[in-house]
């Protein structure tokens, strides 16, 4: 069995066969049996190892702190698409609303409500649809 799971580690991860390694020498020592987990969504066996004291290398860490990006404002996108689209020529305005799959479409409205639904429909998108929006009318 343990030629199997060295075989399987070798092939799946072989950056792991040191922890595996570590892991079955320490069962026959005083140290504490270690849990191997496997996860089936991710198909991966995972190696839980006791831990070590640190090294004189890990006390030498430097602490990275990365700034999150902010996320977008959802109005200044659909302010955004708004100037494009009022860009466009009526008959290019109407195609790029007409391919949005607006709920209960453009057919037979008037230029105000065509209009209206395409505002009500930028308010119920998300930011990364907005911005599928805008570089689609990028290519237009």
């Amino acid at each position: 069995m343990v030629s199997e799971a060295v075989a399987s580690i070798r092939e799946v991860c072989p950056d792991e066969l040191n922890n595996y390694q570590d892991t079955i020498t320490g069962l026959f020592g005083d140290a504490a049996i270690a849990q191997i987990t496997a996860s089936i969504e991710a198909e991966e066996t995972t190696l839980e190892a006791t831990p070590e004291a640190p090294s004189p290398e890990d006390e030498q860490t430097i602490d990275v702190v990365a700034e999150a990006q902010p996320e977008e404002n959802t109005a200044a996108i659909v302010e955004q698409i708004n100037q494009m689209v009022a860009e466009l020529p009526w008959n290019q305005y109407r195609k790029f609303v007409n391919g949005q799959a607006i709920p209960g479409g453009i057919a037979r409205k008037s230029k105000d409500q065509i209009q209206a639904s395409f505002e009500q429909f930028l308010a119920s998108r998300n930011n990364e649809e907005l911005r599928g929006m805008i570089a689609s009318l990028r290519n237009v």
